[in-house]
C-alpha cells in the first residue's frame, strides 16, 4: 500500500492545486418542481455509470491552505457547512472535494492510477453498527449535503463529471484512472495553485 500511496502523492506534487484521492464517489441529478436536486451516489453507481465528480478524504492529498481556508474563513456559507459537518458528523470530505473544485473552476479531484486505487480499498475493522455509514440516516444526509453544498460553492452548473476507469484494446487501464492533467485545450482555463491563493487572499467566495 505504500507504493499505491505514493503514487497519488507524487500526482498531488504535480497538482497542488488539485484534490487527489483513491476512493472515488459521483453525483446524481433529477428534476425536482423545476428545478434540479442533487443526491449522493455510492461506489457501485460510479462503477456502473463510469463517471465520477467526488473523491472521499480517508485517502486523499491537498494542499494545507485548503484546510486552513475551510476552518478559517468567516463566511456565511462556509461558516454554515462547518456547522452541517459538526452536526451531522458526516460530509466532511464532500464539503472539502468541492471546495476544492470550486476553486479550480468547477473540475473534479484528479485520481491515483487504477493500480493504486484497488490497494488502497480496505477499510479498517469496524464491529456491525457503530460506523458512521451504518445509521439509517447516512445517505439521506448525504445527499442534502450534496445539494446544499453544491448550491452554497456554486457548483451546479459548473462541476463536471468525468470518467473514471479507462480502458486499453478493451482491457483496464492499470496507468490511468480519472480526469487527465489539463491538457494545451483547457491549459488556459487552469488556474496556477499561486495564483488561486493570491485571489483566495485578495476576495472571500463570491
Amino acid at each position: 500500500p505504500c507504493n499505491a500511496i505514493d503514487d497519488g502523492f507524487f500526482k498531488w506534487t504535480q497538482n497542488p492545486d488539485r484534490m487527489v484521492g483513491f476512493d472515488a464517489r459521483s453525483h446524481t441529478i433529477s428534476l425536482d418542481k423545476n428545478s434540479t436536486k442533487w443526491s449522493y451516489s455510492y461506489l457501485s453507481t460510479t462503477e456502473k455509470t463510469n463517471q465520477y465528480s467526488i473523491t472521499l478524504s480517508r485517502y486523499s492529498f491537498l494542499h494545507r491552505d485548503y484546510l486552513y481556508w475551510y476552518y478559517t474563513d468567516n463566511d456565511e456559507r462556509i461558516a454554515s457547512i462547518r456547522k452541517a459537518v459538526t452536526s451531522n458528523l458526516n460530509c466532511e470530505d464532500i464539503a472539502m472535494s468541492f471546495m476544492v473544485s470550486y476553486y479550480t473552476d468547477g473540475r473534479p479531484p484528479l485520481l491515483a492510477d487504477y493500480w493504486a486505487l484497488r490497494m488502497t480499498q480496505i477499510k479498517l475493522y469496524i464491529e456491525d453498527g457503530t460506523g458512521i455509514s451504518s445509521s439509517i440516516h447516512h445517505k439521506s444526509i448525504r445527499d442534502t449535503c450534496v445539494d446544499d453544498f453544491a448550491i452554497l460553492f456554486h457548483l451546479k452548473d459548473k462541476l463536471r463529471t468525468a470518467q473514471y476507469v479507462h480502458y486499453n484494446h478493451g482491457d483496464v487501464s492499470m496507468f490511468q484512472c480519472g480526469t487527465s492533467v489539463a491538457t494545451n485545450n483547457d491549459y488556459k482555463h487552469q488556474k496556477d495553485y499561486n495564483i488561486i491563493r493570491n485571489d483566495r487572499q485578495k476576495n472571500h467566495i463570491e
